[in-house]
């Protein structure tokens, strides 16, 4: 069985195990889709983007996703190049990139024009209405007029250190 360890990077609770190299890392935030209102639907999409955008062309491999309850930022590499792509990404949160905005805007809104549209999220939005899981079922109706003071205070609420845990491959990175 492998064994876990439990420490702290940066004040963020961190679970590492001792795996084979390349180091594979990821930075989890408990907030998602489910914790928005109709007004700030897609707003934990939009400022997953922008983190993103803010770092230039890091290497990959490296990704990000929203779901639910949960936002994941996550990579792989060299220790020294983890360190750094989860140090881009939370200057990023802390300072969201506000040139990028429009241009984000319609990244997302070609991503909702594609998405098709399922059976499981007809049935999460009858079931949940348009909260909560109910939010799944539906368009980011919020992005269109997301401004960029809204979604930096919606950053520093949702993207904190008490809200994240960080997996780790290895040995954490200094």
């Amino acid at each position: 069985m492998t064994e876990l360890h439990w420490t702290e990077v940066d004040h963020v609770t961190t679970i590492w195990t001792d795996a084979p190299p390349p180091l594979r890392a990821g930075l989890v935030f408990r907030t998602g889709r489910i914790d928005e209102t109709l007004a700030t639907a897609g707003y934990t999409h939009l400022i997953e983007h922008l983190a993103f955008s803010a770092l230039g062309d890091p290497v990959p491999p490296h990704n990000g996703q929203v779901g639910g309850a949960a936002t994941v930022f996550f990579t792989m590499g060299q220790s020294e190049d983890v360190a750094s792509f989860f140090a881009g990404i939370c200057d990023a949160l802390t300072s969201l990139p506000k040139d990028r905005l429009e241009g984000e805007k319609r990244v997302l809104a070609a991503e909702n024009a594609a998405r098709p549209h399922s059976f499981r999220s007809n049935l999460l939005m009858w079931r949940y209405g348009t909260t909560g899981y109910g939010q799944l079922g539906l368009i980011e109706l919020g992005i269109p007029k997301a401004t960029s003071e809204q979604l930096q205070e919606y950053a520093a609420q949702q993207f904190t250190k008490e809200n994240a845990i960080l997996w780790l491959s290895g040995t954490p990175p200094t």
